[in-house]
């Protein structure tokens, strides 16, 4: 099984999901029961790509409830998402969903839009260094 897929048609969430970091993607690509047959489980982390200028988000997948438009080669994703893919609404996308990386996510969340929570991760990062090298620095002692 593909763990990517190509979406050639965008449409916009519904305003009830809005605000939430969510991509809602056809039923038919959501693995509901985890056997492993479909490429993506609910609320699993995604790498969006703009295929044609290099741009990528990560968003949350969820399954479609009843979203007018949404075929398997279409996903639903919000404002601040297309905008960041540098998607216009006159042009036809070219866009691969793929499960997102280690690596991605947490250059997502390093440079994150929202201020408090791109200073609350760089937080938490200084803090497990500063605890990994203290750690580091006690058992020297106990060895020395």
């Amino acid at each position: 099984m593909s763990t990517s897929i190509s979406i050639s048609s965008v449409i916009d969430l519904p305003s009830e999901d809005a605000g939430q970091t969510i991509c809602r993607l056809h039923n038919g690509h959501i693995d509901g029961k985890k056997t492993g047959e479909k490429p993506f489980t609910r609320r699993q982390a995604v790498s969006i790509v703009n295929v044609k200028n290099g741009a990528s988000v990560i968003r949350y997948v969820m399954g479609a409830r009843s979203i007018a438009g949404l075929t398997m080669h279409a996903c639903a994703i919000d404002y601040d998402a297309r905008c960041s893919l540098g998607l216009r609404r006159d042009e036809t996308p070219e866009l691969v969903i793929k499960p997102a990386s280690f690596k991605d996510i947490h250059l997502c969340y390093w440079g994150h839009h929202d201020l408090g929570i791109q200073l609350s991760y760089k937080l938490g990062f200084i803090g497990f260094c500063l605890g990994a090298f203290s750690a580091v620095l006690d058992l020297l002692q106990t060895i020395l």
